[in-house]
């Protein structure tokens, strides 16, 4: 017998419906979990509103190594979590970090999906996990040299007055990695 059955058939009637409730919302946060992971994603707008890049004098593999690790030790300005891990392929995966940060107060969502047979990693921030529209993309790609990668961000929605908040973020982050 599974302890969900062991709830409810000790559950009275009063509780019946709060228990099918939460397995409705249980579910409806599974279905919301995945909307980002649909191939119909896109951005807010098809023009970008901002496109920053810089060229990493490192290899592929230092440079993703570098990219996935970097919340990891200690932050006061971002707290993140992973909260989903897919396969693709054989050369392809895909996760969802979840960001929580002082400069927002709701959490982002970042898919990251990293091409081995392509050398890229590419990204796309959402507001909430239920979009399907992206507000920021990025690229790391390897060059023709295999020595350098280029990162190419673009936002889609117009930072407005926090644009050269924006600026000063790519730049940390640039020399942070």
């Amino acid at each position: 017998m599974l302890d969900q059955d062991i709830i409810t058939s000790s559950t009275s009637s009063r509780l019946q419906p709060l228990l099918a409730q939460y397995k409705s919302a249980a579910q409806l946060v599974t279905q919301n979990t995945y909307l980002m992971f649909s191939t119909k994603v896109s951005p807010f707008q098809e023009k970008s509103t901002m496109h920053m890049k810089h060229l990493f004098k490192d290899n592929f593999m230092e440079v993703v190594s570098a990219f996935v690790l970097k919340y990891n030790g200690q932050n006061k300005w971002c707290t993140t979590t992973i909260c989903h891990v897919e396969q693709i392929d054989e050369n392809k995966f895909a996760f969802v970090r979840r960001l929580e940060n002082v400069m927002s107060s709701q959490p982002l969502y970042e898919r990251i999906v990293v091409d081995r047979s392509s050398k890229e990693l590419k990204g796309y921030t959402f507001e909430k996990k239920t979009d399907e529209a992206y507000s920021e993309h990025f690229v790391y790609a390897e060059q023709a040299d295999k020595k350098s990668v280029a990162y190419n961000f673009y936002m889609f929605r117009d930072p407005g007055l926090k644009r050269i908040l924006r600026y000063r973020m790519f730049n940390w982050g640039v020399a942070s990695l």
